[in-house]
């Protein structure tokens, strides 16, 4: 009499992978699985998505994989009792920012100094990548800042580039920029450019501070000839106009005396 003995293997397989990866980072694939009877077993392995792969490993073997580009691929094992699947996407890694917007000067961001900091992206999510900046965070003016970030062995690296403005001058500046006529604004808005640059603000300061206090004789006066240098293309002369600000208590007081004196000399 003859015997013959079937020995039936049951596999049950997992697959653990990364699930979000930068382009070009390789990652561990790896055929999780328990056979009993205990034995060295090996599955079906196929990869879908980013590229076409078709194989054998063993279980709880790891493979690496990587792409070039962006996408998605779809890992399956196949064994002969179960069917396990797991998805890795590559994607881009960039660089994030964060920064107060004050405004927009020839296209570039006009944002406070000190006020500027930097994060990695992955497909658009953020991840614990190392960050590093390095630029001159208490310049004022034209300032540019060197990023790089680097995630799962992967270096992305950019220059970002804006004017470091003090808020407060900025926005005085454009409040003042309002009340100008017109023939008046194109030159100052040369002038706000000129100290977004160059981080000297002084004679826009002078100018806006002409516009914020009360309307007086000597005060729209010292407008005027702001406003009729600006109109013709120069830089005004500020301290001249600021001067008639600073006498027109004096200039007051003697035209209240002599109005005085004018009354009591005639009741």
């Amino acid at each position: 009499m003859n015997y013959t003995t079937l020995l039936v293997y049951r596999v049950n397989v997992t697959i653990s992978a990364p699930s979000l990866a930068p382009v070009g980072a390789p990652v561990n694939v790896t055929v999780r699985g328990h056979v009993y009877p205990s034995i060295d077993a090996s599955v079906l392995l196929s990869v879908s998505g980013c590229g076409v792969y078709n194989g054998v490993v063993r279980v709880n073997q790891t493979i690496q994989y990587s792409s070039a580009r962006p996408c998605t691929a779809v890992f399956t094992a196949y064994t002969n009792t179960t069917k396990a699947s797991a998805s890795v996407r590559w994607a881009s890694l960039t660089v994030g920012v964060n920064y107060t917007r004050l405004g927009t000067i020839r296209g570039l961001p006009v944002f406070p100094p000190r006020g500027f900091s930097a994060y990695a992206l992955l497909g658009g999510v953020p991840v614990p990548a190392r960050v590093e900046v390095v630029g001159d965070f208490d310049r004022l003016g034209r300032v540019s800042y060197n990023i790089t970030v680097e995630y799962m062995g992967v270096v992305n690296r950019s220059v970002f580039v804006g004017y470091a403005a003090p808020p407060g001058s900025y926005t005085a500046a454009n409040k003042t920029l309002g009340l100008l006529p017109p023939e008046a604004r194109p030159y100052f808005q040369y002038l706000m450019e000129r100290a977004a640059a160059t981080g000297d603000w002084d004679l826009v300061d002078q100018i806006s501070r002409l516009y914020t206090g009360a309307p007086t004789p000597m005060a729209l006066l010292a407008r005027y000839l702001v406003e009729r240098d600006l109109a013709a293309g120069r830089d005004p002369n500020v301290a001249a106009a600021e001067a008639l600000r600073q006498i027109e208590p004096l200039v007051l007081g003697m035209a209240g005396g002599l109005f005085l004196a004018f009354v009591r000399r005639i009741v």
